[in-house]
């Protein structure tokens, strides 16, 4: 066999034998995206918490009396939408009260004349803080009231008001709208009525006024039909007698 023939008989053999497929390859991976906003270098930090903000304060009522309840309105908000804790110390009269940290004070917590404020603090989640004070109020004067009821009054002379003053002051009554003759003790409120013989009669609105002195006051109302006194009585009859008769009519 010749050299040539040599040659040849590989290449025979590989055409005539199975087919050897070459190993799939695949492809490079993309690259990753490019963020058009994203800024040159390295990141920055974020911004630091804000502190939340107490945009307003009010009481209710304003003026309130010792009998009354008050309450503080606060409208807090926080800049980094968090929550916002408030705490309260109430002061009365310059002094601090560590008993008294709720929105309200209840009725008998104070006196009349109190000097009253309050220090809010507004803290967040990341213990940042505010704190407002608002104006300081007074507590004002309470009135007073009567407990007598006028329906239960059978006669005059000899009644006695009762009145109550919720700060314990010091009550001074009056009268007046009746006929003469009738008074009222200032200090203990018991009506005289002594009757005239000249009372004319008739009927009568009564109005007994109590005061505290600071300006509360309030009022007791009796209507009383008056029989007049015997002077005027006759006086009447004769003014009648005298009188002409009226005109017959047809």
């Amino acid at each position: 066999m010749s050299v040539r023939a040599l040659l040849l008989l590989p290449l025979l053999v590989a055409c005539t034998g199975d087919v050897v497929e070459a190993p799939a390859v695949a492809p490079p991976p993309p690259p990753p995206p490019v963020d058009p906003g994203l800024p040159d270098g390295p990141p920055q930090p974020a911004p630091p918490a804000r502190p939340p903000q107490i945009r307003s304060a009010t009481f209710d009522p304003p003026a309130p009396t010792a009998q009354q309840e008050v309450r503080i309105k606060v409208d807090a908000i926080d800049p980094d939408s968090e929550f916002v804790e408030l705490e309260y110390v109430w002061q009365i009269n310059g002094r601090p009260n560590p008993a008294l940290r709720r929105d309200r004070l209840k009725a008998g917590d104070l006196r009349k004349g109190d000097e009253v404020s309050v220090e809010i603090t507004a803290r967040d989640l990341d213990g940042n803080e505010s704190k407002m004070t608002p104006p300081t109020f007074k507590v004002a004067n309470a009135p007073p009231e009567f407990t007598s009821d006028p329906r239960l009054v059978s006669q005059i002379d000899g009644t006695k008001l009762e009145a109550r003053d919720p700060d314990q002051e010091l009550l001074t009554y009056t009268v007046s709208g009746g006929p003469a003759g009738l008074t009222v003790d200032g200090r203990t409120g018991v009506l005289r009525y002594i009757g005239s013989k000249d009372e004319p009669g008739g009927h009568y609105a009564i109005v007994v006024k109590v005061d505290d002195g600071d300006g509360g006051t309030a009022e007791w109302r009796l209507e009383a039909d008056i029989s007049p006194g015997s002077a005027a009585a006759k006086a009447a009859k004769a003014k009648a007698k005298a009188e002409p008769a009226p005109a017959p009519r047809y």
